[in-house]
């Protein structure tokens, strides 16, 4: 049976590797339109905007946001710009009295990141920042046996997250895509804490509850890259090892580095080392980590998971970065249903300041304090 809700009407920002990749072909399907109609792109390309607009059969293209939030029927904005842009966007698109979902991380700072939800609180409008990790079954789950204490009092837990933008397959082809420049991750709001680490402690706060404190080691391994010949100098740290300390002596160790993965710590794999027993949570399909998950009590029970429950139907397991896709599903359903995200404001604003205060606690030698606390 339909819903007779009317699908919320959106505008895609930032037509990147990302959007043309994966999310233009999610969004497209007959199972999204019952919910969510994509009426107009924009892109600081206005040629990319055009084209996509063309290939896609989206109604509306613009290369300047204001234009297509005074010009455009819109309720809300799926932002996935360059992270250093997303304060910007996300404030002028709820100034304009529009929900927004931002692509992760929601901010370069606790205190934008604060801005835009207090922004959005005042005008009662709905925000949702990726990454949405506790709609991943596999996490509730792992939640479920430490609560049942069938691992007992939790010692530690590791989390790993390696990646860059500049070795993504897209980019080294010869296709369009190929000609997107990378070169934004490298600089300032950019790197692997704001970019893939966040996965790992949104994971990680989801189960546990909020960090306490934070310790770290930070540095540019590799100072210059190079993309198509092109020299990118790094301004950011490239390699960073965190010491979270949840409080009564339970601790995680995260990573965010530009390495490679290995067979044994995958992207995003999660082991948790309680007192009576461990958890392991790993990916069934290397190549496609969100789409079939293991949760394994070691020694016990293993459990086997279709990530994601009810947003990923069949139709969409021909395409990449599904988790993105689930979550921006999940926002549409909070618009239409008036319900607040799986992660709030408060957690969501929590990931930020730990982002942050790495970051600091690696300069200064110090471990840092968390002040922000979610329920």
């Amino acid at each position: 049976m339909k819903s007779t809700t009317p699908p919320v009407r959106v505008g895609l920002l930032g037509l990147g590797v990302l959007s043309q990749r994966s999310l233009l072909k999610h969004l497209s399907l007959p199972d999204v339109k019952e919910k969510m109609e994509l009426v107009a792109v924009c892109d600081i390309d206005e040629d990319r905007a055009s084209q996509t607009a063309e290939k896609y059969s989206v109604p509306e293209h613009y290369s300047r946001l204001e234009n297509m939030l005074s010009r455009s029927s819109i309720d809300a904005v799926l932002v996935c710009t360059p992270i250093p842009k997303h304060h910007e966007n996300a404030l002028m698109s709820l100034q304009a009295n529009k929900h927004v979902y931002i692509q992760k991380t929601l901010a370069t700072s606790l205190e934008s990141a604060q801005e835009i939800y207090f922004e959005a609180e005042n005008r009662g409008l709905i925000v949702v920042a990726s990454p949405l990790q506790m709609l991943n079954p596999a996490r509730q789950l792992a939640k479920k046996i430490i609560s049942e204490n069938t691992i007992g009092s939790i010692y530690w837990s590791i989390c790993t997250t390696n990646g860059g933008h500049d070795t993504e397959k897209e980019r080294l082809g010869n296709e369009s895509l190929s000609e997107i420049d990378p070169s934004w991750y490298y600089k300032s709001g950019g790197g692997p804490l704001y970019d893939m680490t966040v996965y790992a402690i949104d994971s990680l706060v989801g189960i546990f509850g909020p960090v306490r404190r934070v310790s770290a080691l930070s540095g540019k391994r590799v100072p210059v890259r190079y993309w198509k010949g092109k020299e990118i100098n790094v301004e950011i740290d490239d390699n960073t090892l965190l010491l979270l300390d949840f409080g009564e002596s339970q601790f995680a160790l995260v990573n965010g580095s530009n390495a490679h993965q290995s067979r044994r710590l995958g992207w995003g794999e999660l082991s948790i080392f309680g007192e009576l027993g461990a958890i392991e949570i790993y990916s069934e399909t290397p190549s496609e980590p969100n789409l079939a998950s293991v949760v394994e009590v070691v020694g016990k029970k293993t459990h086997y998971l279709r990530d994601y429950g009810p947003y990923l139907t069949e139709s969409h397991l021909n395409f990449g970065d599904p988790h993105t896709f689930a979550d921006i599903m999940h926002f549409v359903d909070c618009v239409t249903s008036e319900t607040i995200p799986i992660s709030g404001a408060s957690r969501t604003c929590h990931v930020v300041e730990i982002i942050e205060k790495s970051f600091l606690a690696a300069r200064t030698g110090k471990i840092q304090m968390i002040k922000t606390l979610f329920s």
